[in-house]
């Protein structure tokens, strides 16, 4: 392995690093086994053909290219401990060359480890509050659960309060058909307060089959900016009326819905349900409000801007996850902001500097405190994540890679500095 270094402004690094084709051959001949163990090949049991026999029936390029993540991943971690250079965040990665027979040669933009002195970061007095489960909270839970298993009757009557109506919709601003605003057949129980607040009464009294068209306002307060206040016409049409009979609560509801003996262990069960759903909300809130202050406490030299970078691209990945995981689709949360990922991007960066500040206070204790994942801690996770995603032949594929075992030996070793942290600064 040959490495020549070029310092970049902003405190970044660019490593070259060259891999000979004899240094790549065992990560090679592992690819060729993969290879052979998930895809068939005749007249040979999987993982057991030659090499020249898989170079046939995959090519070789496709051997190399199912090894290139392994290869660059060691040896660019070969090359850091080497030169004993002090990086921090995720590499950008360039391959210069590769080809079977060749060298192999990628480039590392690194971000180096900027200067940190960090000031107190024990006896901070982080004071835990305590949190309760109110009984209306536990009441509202119990409501939801009779809602959801609510029995629907078709009704021919007008629709009343309580009832479910489906019903075509669509709204106009401004003289304009409002984004998203159109929906067929949708499923309204009147009076939950599913929609903008005077919507709902407007659909009291209509009967199926009939189209009315009334003006309301946006609240003065609405998530989106550019409609809040905003006057709305809506034409809606009622398709189908259904009465919702509840179950009551009592005994019998609660082996229904829970297994449960009674209503007063239901209750129980919920109470101690929200219980531990608020501990673990306070837990996160003091862990931030003790590494905000060790935060303040230290000061950073340059913040590599690859680094910010990175978690600003981060950031936006983990809201386009939650944002498709409640079903939206991307692009229209997107438009609906009236942003696009750049600007987004833009609006991120004072998180990402403190996510990046965040991480590198956590290095410093770590050192400090000399806190390291030992490798029977690292073995015994990557076992514990086998066998979650025994049936997952991607996470198992990821647990062999040296780029995810890097992943979770630094995770572990987070969670060892926050035990830490959280021992000497939250008042129990």
């Amino acid at each position: 392995m040959q490495v020549e270094q070029k310092k970049l402004e902003k405190s970044q690094l660019e490593l070259t690093i060259t891999i000979t084709p004899i240094e790549m051959d065992k990560w090679v001949k592992k690819a060729a086994t993969h290879l052979s163990e998930h895809g068939k090949i005749p007249g040979f049991r999987p993982g057991k053909a030659p090499y020249e026999t898989v170079v046939k029936n995959f090519g070789e390029m496709k051997i190399y290219e199912e090894a290139l993540d392994d290869i660059i991943t060691f040896y660019y971690w070969q090359a850091i401990t080497e030169n004993k250079i002090n990086t921090i965040g995720q590499p950008k990665i360039d391959i210069g060359k590769f080809a079977p027979g060749n060298d192999l040669i990628f480039t590392a933009q690194v971000a180096l480890l900027p200067e940190v002195t960090i000031g107190a970061y024990q006896d901070l007095q982080i004071e835990k509050k305590k949190v309760e489960v109110k009984a209306e909270e536990i009441d509202k839970v119990l409501k939801e659960l009779q809602e959801m298993r609510a029995k629907e009757v078709i009704k021919l009557s007008a629709v009343e309060m309580g009832d479910k109506a489906e019903i075509n919709f669509s709204a106009i601003v401004n003289g304009q058909p409002l984004e998203n605003g159109q929906a067929e057949k949708y499923p309204l129980v009147v009076g939950n307060k599913q929609m903008i607040p005077c919507f709902e009464e407007q659909i009291v009294g209509m009967s199926v089959g009939q189209e009315k068209k009334f003006t309301i306002n946006f609240p003065t307060e609405y998530y989106k900016k550019e409609l809040a206040g905003q006057p709305a016409e809506f034409t809606v049409k009622v398709i189908n009326v259904y009465r919702r009979e509840m179950l009551e609560l009592n005994d019998d509801f609660a082996q229904q819905v829970a297994g449960a003996k009674s209503l007063a262990e239901l209750r129980d069960k919920v109470k101690e349900n929200m219980q531990a759903e608020k501990d673990f909300k306070e837990e996160q809130r003091s862990e931030v409000e003790m590494l905000e202050k060790i935060v303040e406490h230290t000061s950073f030299g340059d913040l590599p801007e690859i680094l910010v970078h990175s978690e600003q691209h981060k950031m936006i990945h983990e809201l386009q996850d939650s944002i498709e995981a409640q079903g939206m689709v991307w692009e229209h949360y997107l438009s609906s902001i009236k942003k696009d990922e750049h600007s987004l991007e833009h609006d991120f960066i004072e998180g990402a500097i403190r996510r990046v500040k965040t991480a590198l206070v956590m290095r410093e204790i770590a050192t400090k405190e000399n806190i390291r994942v030992t490798e029977e801690e690292l073995l015994a996770e990557i076992k514990r994540l086998s066998d979650t995603y025994r049936d997952n032949e991607t996470a198992q594929n990821n647990l062999q890679s040296d780029g995810y075992r890097k992943y979770i030996e630094n995770s572990l070793n987070n969670e060892k500095v926050l035990q830490c942290l959280r021992e000497h600064n939250i008042k129990k």
